[in-house]
């Protein structure tokens, strides 16, 4: 049971922060825009709580993911988008090979910027609300979803540029539902810093600090699971390039804080890297 809850887990953790995907400034009315994110992930280390430290794992856990979005600008401060994983695991878990891949769960969103940037208020403010539906195979193994129906909410900040910097700070929450056996997969709280630098006409680099919190997990009798919650620092560096109007391409590498007082539960990856394209399409 706990190898499956384990299994089940890490297939929902990968679209967390895709709650607070893209900056708080929403597109303009009647604006279109298509994204494709892929990624490579090799789970290579896992905690040991009774040392308080991480150990090489000699299982597999290889993923690797494309993750879909399209959106549409409902009004100049009003926008929907809709987020579709696309997910190919293998996995190599105590002699047994494991092999999945398909379309992982379905994650509309709604944004609203309740406060655009102005001469005297040089910020924008954006709040979002998600739903996440259980489109993806949970009886896959490995599985391609967690058979849960969530719901996420969260805030958006960002400042106008000063001098050629601009800074961004988000912030999130995750309920998760219960899976069919009334077991609760543990809430989320996810935390953003972002500092983008305006090298050049086209050119941005950026560093992004993420935290994320998960709860631990409790079983149908409402009993916490024992070392099941996780904590997790990334640093992630990488570079948005808009060769032409309308498309931007973003290299990126997810690189974890390995060390137990930032770190801790779970399996780690020791680097993340990933590619993000998207156009947006303007009336």
């Amino acid at each position: 049971m706990r190898k499956l809850l384990t299994l089940i887990l890490l297939a929902s953790l990968p679209l967390s922060a895709q709650l607070l995907w893209r900056g708080a400034r929403t597109m303009k009315q009647g604006s279109l825009i298509g994204m494709v994110g892929i990624y490579y992930k090799d789970l290579s280390q896992a905690y040991d709580w009774t040392n308080d430290e991480w150990k090489d794992l000699t299982d597999t856990y290889l993923e690797y993911g494309a993750n879909l979005m399209v959106g549409y600008g409902i009004l100049d401060n009003l926008e929907l988008l809709v987020h579709l994983p696309v997910l190919m695991k293998d996995y190599e878990v105590q002699g047994s090979s494991l092999s999945s891949s398909g379309i992982g769960d379905l994650f509309p969103k709604i944004r609203f910027m309740a406060l655009p940037a102005s001469k005297g208020m040089p910020i924008f403010f954006t709040l979002v609300a998600a739903a996440r539906f259980p489109t993806g195979d949970k009886d896959a193994s490995p599985p391609l979803g967690d058979g849960t129906i969530d719901f996420g909410g969260g805030f958006l900040l960002m400042t106008k540029k000063f001098s050629n910097f601009k800074f961004h700070l988000k912030g999130g929450y995750w309920y998760n539902g219960k899976t069919d056996a009334d077991v609760d997969l543990g809430d989320l709280v996810i935390g953003i810093g972002k500092i983008d630098y305006h090298a050049a006409p086209g050119v941005m680099p950026f560093l992004n600090l993420t935290g994320k919190y998960l709860f631990a997990k409790k079983d149908s009798a409402g009993n916490e699971v024992t070392h099941s919650e996780k904590q997790r620092f990334e640093v992630i560096p990488g570079l948005v390039w808009k060769p032409i109007k309308g498309l931007s391409i973003r290299p990126k590498v997810k690189l974890p804080i390995p060390t137990p007082s930032l770190n801790k539960g779970g399996k780690l990856y020791t680097f993340m890297p990933g590619l993000d394209v998207w156009y947006v399409f303007k009336p």
